[in-house]
C-alpha cells in the first residue's frame, strides 16, 4: 500500500502511513460510501489485513485495490524513469492474491518464453 502511496522507502521506521494511504485511495474511488465511524475503524487497524477486512465486510475492496495495483505500478515505472517495463501483483498473507494490473499474466508468459528461450 506504501508504494501506492508513492513511498520509496518502505521500512516501517521511515514512516508508516500505510492506513491513511488506504483511507484516502478509499475516499477517491468510493467518495462518501463509508462512514466516519468505518473511517477511524480503518485508521485504527493495525495491520493491512485488518483494514481489508473491513473493506470486504462491506464488499468495497475490488475497487479499491483495483485503484491500488494501478498506482503501484504507476509510481514504480516513475521511479524507474519509464525504462523498465512494470505490472503489479500485490497479495496478503492472510487472504493470497488481491490484485493485478490488466497485462500482468501477458508480461508472466512473455518472461517465461524469455526464459526458456
Amino acid at each position: 500500500i506504501q508504494g501506492a502511496g508513492g513511498s520509496r522507502n518502505t521500512h516501517s521506521k521511515y514512516g508508516d502511513h500505510r492506513m491513511e494511504i488506504l483511507w484516502q485511495i478509499t475516499e477517491e474511488v468510493l467518495p462518501g460510501k463509508l462512514s466516519q465511524k468505518d473511517r477511524e475503524e480503518i485508521q485504527k487497524a493495525v495491520s493491512m489485513d485488518e483494514a481489508l477486512r473491513l473493506l470486504k465486510e462491506k464488499t468495497m475492496d475490488e475497487a479499491v485495490l483495483r485503484e491500488v495495483t494501478g498506482r503501484v505500478k504507476r509510481h514504480l515505472e516513475e521511479f524507474a524513469g519509464g525504462g523498465v517495463h512494470v505490472e503489479t501483483v500485490i497479495f496478503s498473507n492472510l487472504y493470497g492474491a488481491l490484485g493485478s494490473t490488466e497485462q500482468v499474466e501477458a508480461y508472466m508468459e512473455e518472461l517465461k518464453a524469455y526464459e526458456e528461450a
